[in-house]
């Protein structure tokens, strides 16, 4: 019974983090007609993932694996729609931070989406069992994200 308060607080805890960014000042309607909404929409999820695996890390909120498993796969599926969020064209919505780059070296921003599934794929088959292994996953997944930012992704 203990274990499912903990999974069930888990739970509830990671949805929680994405309502509040998707209630947060930048969060941006979602509009089906327009990808640059859905991939600013995704990364900002990825983003909220990332802080929930933060926080984790940073020793302010306990270690749950739901919780972490949530979060990974919340990363993980930003990660998996990015190749389907940046068709050629894309780029028109002044919101968006991509930069022509990414259309220009198509190879390489392929490339980097692939180490991106990758490096979350494996977390989300192997889950870290404690705090170290959350903070080693947020630093593989971190340097994956600043791989493609500092390429694709115009300065913030």
């Amino acid at each position: 019974m203990q274990i499912m308060k903990f999974a069930v607080g888990g739970l509830v805890a990671a949805l929680a983090a994405v309502a509040v960014n998707a209630a947060g000042h930048n969060a941006v309607d979602p509009d089906i007609n327009d990808v640059a909404t859905l991939r600013i929409n995704a990364m900002q999820n990825a983003g909220a993932g990332m802080g929930i695996l933060a926080n984790i890390a940073r020793g302010n909120a306990e270690y749950d694996a739901v919780t972490v498993a949530l979060a990974l796969r919340t990363i993980q599926g930003t990660a998996l729609a990015l190749r389907g969020l940046t068709p050629e064209g894309s780029n028109a919505n002044p919101r968006s931070n991509a930069l022509d780059t990414i259309w220009a070296d198509p190879a390489g921003f392929s490339a980097t989406i692939a180490t991106f599934i990758d490096t979350t794929t494996g977390f989300v088959r192997a889950v870290p069992t404690d705090v170290d292994g959350v903070r080693a996953a947020m630093g593989q997944i971190g340097q994956s994200c600043q791989a493609c930012h500092k390429t694709y992704r115009k300065p913030m």
